[in-house]
């Protein structure tokens, strides 16, 4: 299916084209330049006072959003030669070149919307009335959020702005209104891009659940910055860390000593270990089965790390535990400990005291 377009410009000349319903401008200028003889990088399309980008689609982005009748009716706008030679430095891939350009030219829309998509921080140099343009400004911080900084104060506070900012770079929040900062949705979405953002939010939104767990979903870590009461909540715990066991560390004392917190934890996290009271670093029979669970927890254990049967068992689990166990091998006497190392990993005897290496017992095991 297509669709008529009637092209005009400012001088009287004037066509007709024929396109189809999902050409984008691009495809517009490349009919316009054999019908009138315009040069593709000398034209600018307008409707009415409102200048369009080459990426905008005929029928769902312009006639719909214009509300015009059958016919699209668009104005060409000719350039000078300055003006075209400039935009195709920058569609060449030379945006820097925004920054040090003229006045004028620093305050054309598609020059300025090509500038941006590749660097929105070149938003810096846009003229005061691009930067107050919402579509502009929308492209720099999707591209890179701290342009943000540089919008007009409307678009500074302009929510969906917000949104787009934190969603590319989530430590935008930071230089967010209070009111964005205690924003829900706007703080989930800067905590799944940067989980450390959420030490940005409002004292309510970092005692609120979901985003915390948003956050953890990133980075357990982030548990350091939320709200003192959710480190004491054991459900709330319970999820965080089953997400990213590092979330442990900053829990309650009385969770760090759950049995079952820990294990959950170490399902993903065998550092969880570490985090754990010290009643339960020292209790054999959890740290048994806290290896038997993922052996390489063993790297963790600390003062039973030379209990043979922690050991034993943590390599067993898992044979890459075996190098968490190294310095225990190298000065060992148990001959015992050792013929069942060499059953779990043959490999053990690189590691043993060179006394023992032609022990005819754990060198035929």
């Amino acid at each position: 299916m297509g669709m008529e377009v009637l092209v005009a410009t400012l001088s009287g000349a004037s066509c007709q084209v024929h396109a189809r319903e999902n050409w984008t401008l691009s495809h517009l200028k490349s009919a316009i330049q054999g019908s009138l003889n315009i040069p593709i990088d000398r034209q600018r399309l307008a409707v009415g006072c409102k200048v369009l980008t080459d990426d905008l689609v005929l029928l769902k982005d312009i006639r719909c959003s214009c509300g015009v009748g059958e016919v699209l009716m668009l104005d060409v706008l000719v350039r000078s030669e300055e003006e075209a030679k400039f935009l195709n430095i920058i569609k060449a891939g030379k945006p820097e070149e925004f920054a040090v350009a003229p006045p004028d030219l620093r305050g054309i829309l598609d020059i300025a919307m090509l500038a941006v998509a590749q660097k929105g921080i070149l938003l810096r140099y846009a003229s005061d009335e691009l930067k107050d343009n919402r579509d502009v400004v929308m492209k720099a911080v999707r591209q890179h959020g701290s342009a943000l900084r540089f919008a007009s104060q409307r678009l500074m506070i302009d929510r969906e702005v917000a949104l787009a900012a934190v969603t590319q770079e989530g430590a935008v929040l930071r230089s967010l209104s209070a009111d964005f900062r205690g924003d829900a949705e706007v703080v989930k979405a800067a905590v799944r891009e940067d989980a450390m953002a959420i030490q940005y939010a409002s004292e309510q939104i970092r005692g609120d659940k979901e985003v915390a767990l948003a956050a953890v979903g990133q980075s357990g870590l982030a548990l350091r910055h939320v709200a003192s009461e959710l480190l004491a909540d054991r459900d709330f715990i319970t999820e965080a860390v089953q997400i990213d066991g590092q979330a442990l560390q900053y829990a309650a004392e009385y969770l760090r000593a759950d049995k079952a917190v820990l294990e959950l934890a170490l399902q993903n996290a065998p550092s969880a270990l570490r985090h754990a009271s010290a009643s339960l670093r020292s209790d054999r029979s959890f740290i048994l089965s806290a290896v038997g669970a993922n052996g390489l927890a063993l790297e963790f254990v600390e003062e039973l790390k030379d209990d043979p049967e922690i050991i034993l068992t943590a390599v067993r689990q898992n044979s890459l535990a075996i190098h968490h166990a190294l310095e225990q091998l190298s000065r060992t006497r148990d001959i015992q400990f050792l013929t069942q190392m060499m059953r779990l990993d043959g490999l053990a005897l690189a590691f043993v005291s060179s006394e023992f290496t032609k022990c005819r017992d754990i060198v035929l095991t």
